[in-house]
């Protein structure tokens, strides 16, 4: 089975939200920077070569084998 939604920005940025639940509404899109290189190489040290697509990329990379059916 296919997940039902993946969340792709492009970017290697992590990436978070803040909403205000105020009058104001306010609604902020943070994204941080950080080392994708290092991230992508733990992914791989842990047996998750996969997990390492996404922070080089800014892509996910989704595989059948990844989920369960």
């Amino acid at each position: 089975m296919q997940p039902a939604h993946v969340s792709e920005q492009g970017s290697r940025h992590a990436r978070y939200g803040i909403v205000e639940l105020d009058a104001s509404g306010r609604c902020e899109a943070i994204a941080i920077a950080y080392d994708h290189e290092a991230a992508a190489k733990q992914a791989e040290a842990a047996g998750r070569p996969e997990w390492a697509h996404a922070p080089r990329t800014g892509f996910t990379k989704i595989e059948r084998s990844s989920y369960l059916d």
